[in-house]
């Protein structure tokens, strides 16, 4: 947990616990070693393409087009540079998700709907053909 991390950091720099959230927190001592491991490895191929993701063209709503407009203009270069624009994109793109998942449930909606108005329909045939 962030907890056992924040623990760890603390007990590394001898610092006082600041809440008893990470004073009674297990620290994560077992995890780290005082000799180190220098096998050496071989480094596996990048999977993912430096550029994921879709294109503006391909954005299922307007504010997910949006937030890919912005998205391709940061400057990464250093740490935090863009950090008010990586905020809109990160809220542009919550809202997109959301405006996708109210159209699901609008379409699940008008399809109930029109099952219930073809249903109705149905029954009311059925009376007046018997009647």
């Amino acid at each position: 947990s962030s907890m056992s991390m924040t623990k760890t950091m603390f007990l590394l720099l001898g610092a006082k616990p600041m809440s008893m959230y990470d004073r009674y927190a297990t620290d994560m001592r077992d995890y780290f070693t005082s000799t180190p491991d220098l096998t050496p490895y071989t480094a596996k191929p990048r999977i993912v393409p430096v550029e994921y993701g879709s294109s503006a063209d391909q954005a299922l709503n307007l504010y997910a087009r949006r937030a890919t407009e912005l998205s391709a203009k940061l400057d990464l270069t250093t740490f935090d540079q863009d950090g008010e624009k990586m905020i809109e994109v990160l809220q542009l793109v919550k809202l997109g998700e959301r405006v996708e998942q109210q159209k699901g449930v609008a379409m699940s909606l008008v399809c109930a709907m029109v099952m219930s108005l073809i249903t109705g329909g149905a029954l009311v045939r059925r009376r007046t053909a018997r009647a």
